[in-house]
């Protein structure tokens, strides 16, 4: 019995020592640059004020963005930007000598870690901060930080719609620091202040123009990128503006029908009745958040009332063409001048009386007189409606903007 009692002694005491031994020499798999990173690491986030700003004075921070993708959202009013962000600045409490450290030159640290400006992005939606929680930093021996986070802020563009469907919308963004929050002065770091080689266009739209501005006041630093965003609209305006014209077109064409063909006021109709349907479906594709009316609207209201006007001048001169009585003498002085001069040549379509054989030569010639002052006032309103839809035309239908 107790021999057993002291083999088991033994038999502890054995694993107890392999045990302590195994614990000195735990093997260590980690390279050799490895190490000295790690080491360095340690040193540089051992300074207490490594979250203080590094000086007492302004840190001059040199930024720059390049952009990645914008697009619009809510009903083509919010603008939102999404882009890298380049930060850099000097930090002396984050230098070392690479000779004491096996040659390292550079490691990256969390922003969590160090000390980070602080941008604020002023909008009308308010006020937010850059966040560089998920962000790297880059720092050299000589303390040059560097961080580039990706970031994507939002604004409201100060949209117009006049010029729909080849609308431009100004959107501006504006950053700024906080003065005697962390002491740091924001520069440009490039003279555009932002790279847009590369980016990925919003789907509809396209930067025509960009700018920038810089302001200097006792509250804050601040500087804005002011984009001018054109609308794609080739394809849109193609739905909106060549039916707009096709039934312009059925308008006065229409006038140089004969008034006793039914067509002619059936063709007005069909023109007035499409007129109305394609403004209610632009109404419904046309975006909400602009009170400007698009001139192509202002076009076909126009022409509505030019297609109302055509149907009331159809039905003058259908009464103008059956009447029987002798005409005024006034009327026919008119006639006698108008197709004894060279207007006669212009008065386009000009319409002659049917069956002569049937009826005697006095109502032939009231006839005639009639339907000669009727051709005179329908060439007119034809000329008068054409000309009128040429200035429409020109002021009225959009135009794509040059840039």
């Amino acid at each position: 019995m107790l021999s057993d009692i002291v083999a088991l002694s033994f038999v502890w005491l054995f694993l107890f020592v392999t045990s302590l031994r195994s614990q000195s020499c735990v093997i260590d798999n980690r390279s050799l640059s490895t190490a000295w990173e790690q080491k360095l690491r340690e040193e540089l986030m051992s300074c207490d004020s490594r979250y203080q700003p590094p000086s007492i004075n302004e840190t001059v921070v040199k930024i720059s963005f390049t952009l990645k993708s914008f697009y619009f959202e809510n009903d083509e009013e919010i603008f939102t930007i999404s882009s890298w962000v380049f930060l850099n600045w000097d930090d002396l409490r984050l230098t070392w000598n690479p000779d004491h450290y096996d040659g390292i030159n550079e490691v990256i640290l969390s922003s969590m870690k160090i000390w980070t400006p602080k941008l604020s992005h002023y909008s009308s939606s308010g006020e937010d901060e850059f966040d560089y929680i998920m962000s790297g930093c880059r720092i050299t021996a000589k303390g040059r930080v560097t961080c580039i986070p990706r970031v994507v802020h939002q604004t409201v563009c100060s949209t117009k719609l006049t010029n729909w469907p080849y609308d431009t919308q100004n959107c501006t963004f504006e950053f700024g620091s906080k003065p005697g929050f962390d002491r740091a002065k924001f520069v440009l770091g490039s003279p555009r202040g932002i790279k847009m080689f590369g980016a990925e266009y919003g789907p509809g739209w396209t930067i025509v123009d960009f700018s920038k501005s810089e302001s200097n006041d006792s509250k804050s630093v601040k500087f804005s990128f002011n984009f001018i965003v054109q609308r794609e609209g080739v394809g849109l305006a193609a739905l909106v503006i060549v039916p707009s014209l096709i039934l312009s077109l059925i308008t006065v064409m229409s006038m140089t029908l004969n008034v006793e063909d039914k067509i002619r006021l059936g063709m007005l109709c069909f023109g007035l009745l499409g007129q109305f349907i394609f403004l209610q479906e632009i109404n419904s594709d046309l975006p909400k958040h602009s009170a400007d009316t698009p001139t192509v609207l202002l076009y076909l209201r126009s022409s509505i009332v030019l297609t109302l006007l055509s149907i009331g001048i159809t039905f003058v001169l259908t009464h103008l063409y059956t009447r029987c009585k002798p005409p005024p003498n006034f009327i026919l002085t008119f006639n006698e001048k108008v197709f004894e001069s060279y207007a006669r040549y212009i008065i386009w379509p000009k319409w002659n009386t049917t069956g002569e054989n049937k009826i005697g030569d006095d109502v032939n010639k009231i006839l005639t007189a009639w339907i000669d002052f009727a051709s005179i006032i329908n060439f007119v309103s034809m000329s008068i409606i054409a000309l009128t839809y040429i200035v429409m035309y020109t002021i009225y239908i959009p135009k794509k903007p040059d840039f």
